[in-house]
């Protein structure tokens, strides 16, 4: 499988679980560990070998941008009560944030990669981005118990 539909499977996995926790909100845990793996790897195989070209460069660096963002608001849920109406508010907020960043990647971000990147390299990235998520999901889940 090659990076991008490594990413766009993991983006419906990430879809379920919003949806998921905006009904039951202790499945967040599953959420925020499924978006920090996946942050990281996308970070890690993809977005650090398109930065390199010129053509997408910008579009790269805002999608790191877009996840440190993403990691602020979730630390800042992690630690507000979930009891508190507000957490749901903010729960919404981060839901359309990630939701407006997966679609700007899917969008532009993956079709423009497709354009430098070889079927090999991109089946490299792939590859190398499913063991390291599944090794470290595994790693994590001890924490969702």
């Amino acid at each position: 499988m090659d990076i991008v539909e490594a990413l766009l499977r993991h983006y419906e996995v990430l879809r379920d679980l919003f949806e998921t926790t905006a009904r039951e909100e202790k499945r967040f845990i599953d959420l925020i560990r499924h978006l920090d793996v996946h942050n990281r790897n996308e970070e890690l195989f993809f977005l650090n070998r398109t930065i390199s070209n010129k053509e997408i460069t910008y579009e790269a660096l805002e999608s790191k941008e877009e996840h440190h963002i993403i990691n602020i608001m979730v630390n800042d849920l992690i630690y507000f009560p979930m009891d508190d109406r507000r957490w749901k508010v903010r729960f919404g907020i981060l839901h359309e944030f990630t939701e407006h960043h997966l679609k700007e990647e899917e969008e532009d971000l993956f079709q423009q990669s497709r354009q430098f990147l070889n079927k090999t390299e991109l089946e490299k990235l792939g590859n190398a981005f499913e063991r390291n998520k599944k090794t470290q999901l595994s790693a994590l889940e001890w924490k969702s118990l």
